[in-house]
């Protein structure tokens, strides 16, 4: 009997126009799960995931496992900010957007501080002729120019992220954590003005001051989530959508009903 099952395409840039998000409480298998999706990305597609986590919980072994044969590469974001956090934003930003450090220890995740953040893509230039043969791809613009050809502009994967198939972020709940911490942190430095926390003034301990939060910090790391989601979104060249994990919150109403 024929198996007339058509083989899964990868979709190409553009057509990944949504995320996943998969939510629940801690120990709940959130992380684990990514492991189905990474070894499922590899052998539809022969690509690997990129696994960028600002979780202190670590990743489960199945996962680690993954990381050991080479199908996903882990991305451990704190990494990337000293001690006063003053990178939390902009890594966060960046790596929404596919940016990887340009070094990063395969088996640990972690990157110097301060690392180079590296585009998923750059601008290349092809060089045309008079009768629109191509004379010449991945050129540069001055090159081409020297040849008297139309130069055509358009962008290519940067090197090694041409591997790439899928990205997960591994908590959005301790990434938005990470970003009010950084506005503590800027607070205490003086740079941010407003409301004061409600610890009335400013921690020191050595060299390291950090301020209060206040519920414009908390607003303000919530939007920078919803910026990640959104920016993720336009990340180039996937197979499948951009995956989030994010933890449920457990309260009671009024009438003391269990709330999630």
């Amino acid at each position: 009997m024929t198996d007339t099952t058509p083989a899964p395409s990868a979709l190409v840039s553009g057509e990944v126009n949504n995320s996943t998000l998969i939510m629940g409480r801690t120990g709940s298998g959130k992380s684990a799960v990514l492991a189905t999706l990474i070894r499922w990305v590899w052998e539809t597609y022969h690509k690997v995931t990129v696994l960028c986590t600002t979780d202190g919980g670590g990743y489960p072994q199945p996962v680690q496992a993954l990381v050991r044969e080479g199908l996903a590469r882990v991305f451990r974001m704190r990494s990337r900010s000293g001690i006063d956090d003053a990178l939390a934003l902009e890594t966060c930003i960046l790596a929404s957007r596919g940016y990887l450090p340009a070094r990063i220890d395969p088996l640990t995740g972690n990157c110097d501080p301060d690392a180079r953040m590296v585009p998923p893509q750059i601008p290349v230039f092809d060089a045309i002729g008079e009768q629109g043969q191509v004379l010449c791809t991945e050129y540069t613009e001055a090159l081409a120019l020297q040849h008297s050809a139309q130069v055509v502009r358009r962008f290519a994967p940067n090197k090694g992220f041409e591997q790439i198939g899928a990205y997960v972020f591994d908590g959005l709940t301790s990434t938005g954590n990470w970003i009010v911490d950084d506005l503590a942190a800027r607070q205490g430095r003086a740079e941010l003005a407003g409301e004061k926390g409600a610890i009335g003034g400013i921690v020191m301990s050595g060299g390291l001051k950090i301020g209060g939060g206040n519920r414009a910090h908390v607003g303000f790391g919530q939007r920078r989530v919803q910026q990640m989601v959104l920016n993720a979104q336009t990340i180039p060249n996937l197979v499948v959508p951009v995956c989030f994990t994010s933890l449920l919150l457990d309260t009671s109403d009024d009438a003391s009903l269990l709330v999630t």
